[in-house]
């Protein structure tokens, strides 16, 4: 079973309450529809510091807090692939920790 968590963008969260996410992960539909069959365990949520100069380390210690909850994968919303300049380094920097899905409701 995996063992998921989100991380999201502080400057987004101002405008966005998650529940986009929080339905998706509830009814098993658009990115977590693929644990219908295994099942997931949602670990947990959280967020980095807005676009600024700490953003990588701040992603960096949401990877650590969640990788200690026991998560294996960690899904990027939707908007932070289209809005944050950082996203690639994100990835990449999550990706040596985490099977990565890169989005979380609606299309990818």
């Amino acid at each position: 079973m995996k063992k998921v968590g989100i991380i999201n963008c502080f400057k987004i969260s101002k405008k966005c309450s998650g529940s986009h996410c929080f339905n998706s992960i509830k009814n098993k539909i658009d990115s977590f529809e693929v644990y219908s069959d295994e099942g997931f365990q949602f670990v947990g949520f959280g967020h980095y510091n807005e676009c600024c100069k700490t953003s990588v380390e701040d992603i960096t210690v949401r990877g650590e807090s969640l990788k200690k909850a026991g998560a294996d994968t960690i899904h990027i919303p939707s908007c932070i692939k289209r809005t944050c300049p950082n996203y690639n380094q994100f990835i990449e920097i999550l990706s040596k920790d985490f099977d990565i899905v890169e989005y979380t409701h609606g299309t990818k």
